[in-house]
């Protein structure tokens, strides 16, 4: 498995998922879930504009060419209450491609999002100018 920035030729495959991700939570929790139909459509739409933004980290895990996990985080000021010192990343959505790749994918993309915290904290800015700092690290 590779974790690597994901691309905008990620985007169908994260559709999808995101699509199977919105079902499986419909089925659980019909009200709150409630799919909208036009889902799919709309995450065409908003991902590579998401992607797109310099200060977004978008992180795709991929095994032989197969996308089983992705995470999107963008900067979001911190509320008052948190007393943050500095920015901060809230994590935009976040999905594997089936329930066993929680234990590999699921595990993999959020340590690689601390990864890219930590490198920010000590004056790397975007995950393409981690890529020395996250190779040492595989």
């Amino acid at each position: 498995m590779t974790v690597r920035e994901a691309t905008l030729a990620d985007v169908p495959a994260m559709v999808d998922l995101l699509e199977r991700r919105r079902a499986a939570y419909q089925h659980y929790q019909p009200v709150f879930w409630k799919k909208a139909a036009d889902s799919a459509e709309m995450s065409k739409a908003f991902l590579p504009f998401v992607i797109g933004k310099p200060e977004t980290v978008a992180l795709a895990a991929d095994q032989d060419g197969a996308l089983l996990g992705f995470l999107i985080a963008t900067p979001t000021p911190a509320p008052p209450v948190y007393d943050v010192p500095g920015p901060t990343y809230t994590v935009d959505d976040f999905a594997v491609a089936a329930p066993e790749h929680w234990a590999s994918a699921g595990q993999a993309l959020p340590v690689w999002l601390a990864v890219c915290a930590l490198a920010y904290l000590r004056g790397y800015w975007h995950p393409r100018a981690l890529a020395p700092f996250l190779a040492a690290l595989v």
